[in-house]
């Protein structure tokens, strides 16, 4: 930064780091706030909190720790938005167990400590856990938000807890008076779906006060593949397709529809039809950590494999 007539100091690091980090170079922020140690400044609790959100865009458990040896080493006191970033961080980087040991250091808590605790539940699949923690939120008197009941009505949809999400939707909307996003509405819709109950998944979408977006009708279609639904998986693969034309995913679902009642001239149209507007589905790909470096691993998914397991599938049903 010298070189550009800049004399850094420790705020100037920090906004760099956090820009970079927001823009999604998170590797890079990482190294100018190593730079930071080596210029000799100190990093203060914003710049920690901007890197440990690095790290944490990273999921690199490694860069997590190493930051929160330093603050134990530095007797660094824990403030509210630190110990926040961290319960984030050991929670989005696979470590509960130090989320929660970060949590219970904290004598007084505000909310988004409690909504950082409620989400990393919510991803580790601890259902009752999260339950149980925002009861204890609402009892001490503090307010839910937004992202609090994102949360939960998402974690009941983990093992198809109804009455539990349905609660919770009731509590949002006439104990705490707070209107539902699409999300809110997404959840209901996938938990209610998951459990059978597409009929009353198809109802609630009917009587939001918006437009539902993709993300809606793709977690009903998810549904129905599963609970064999094939006449509302081909009217929902339908709405997709005018939702997103160029999209070969939604085509493929389509395809699978017509393959499952037996309507191979209409897989076959539908195929041609794919090949002429140039439509292939995209490749899938996973986030693999060695050695603390990532490595995207694609995995080849075309239309032809879908419509083998689809094959496949019905062979083994009339086995």
């Amino acid at each position: 930064m010298k070189t550009d007539g800049l004399d850094p100091n420790t705020v100037t690091y920090t906004t760099l780091i956090s820009g970079l980090s927001q823009n999604g170079h998170n590797s890079e922020a990482l190294t100018y706030f190593k730079q930071l140690f080596q210029v000799g400044y100190r990093p203060n609790s914003a710049s920690i909190v901007v890197a440990l959100s690095a790290s944490t865009n990273m999921a690199s458990l490694h860069e997590g720790r190493t930051i929160h040896r330093y603050i134990l080493r530095q007797k660094i006191l824990l403030s509210l938005p630190v110990a926040t970033v961290l319960v984030d961080m050991y929670a989005k980087c696979g470590s509960l167990n130090c989320a929660k040991c970060i949590f219970d250091l904290i004598p007084k808590k505000e909310l988004a400590l409690y909504n950082a605790m409620i989400y990393g539940y919510d991803l580790h699949g601890c259902v009752v856990e999260a339950l149980a923690l925002f009861k204890r939120l609402s009892q001490g008197g503090m307010e839910p938000d937004i992202i609090t009941f994102t949360s939960m009505l998402s974690s009941c949809c983990h093992i198809g807890l109804v009455k539990e999400g349905l609660d919770v939707l009731y509590d949002m909307l006439f104990v705490y008076h707070m209107k539902p996003s699409v999300e809110h509405y997404g959840c209901m819709i996938t938990l209610l779906s998951k459990c059978g109950n597409l009929d009353e998944a198809m109802q609630l979408i009917h009587s939001m006060p918006f437009e539902p977006d993709k993300n809606v009708f793709e977690s009903l279609l998810v549904a129905c593949r599963e609970l064999r639904g094939t006449e509302l998986e081909e009217h929902i693969a339908n709405c997709l397709i005018k939702m997103e034309p160029d999209n070969s995913g939604h085509y493929v679902s389509l395809s699978n529809a017509y393959a499952t009642s037996g309507r191979w001239n209409q897989v076959s149209k539908l195929r041609d039809f794919m090949k002429k507007k140039s439509l292939r589905k995209r490749p899938r790909f996973s986030w693999n950590r060695i050695s603390y470096v990532c490595f995207r691993r694609h995995v080849a998914f075309t239309q032809e494999i879908s419509t083998i397991y689809t094959l496949l599938d019905r062979e083994i049903q009339l086995t």
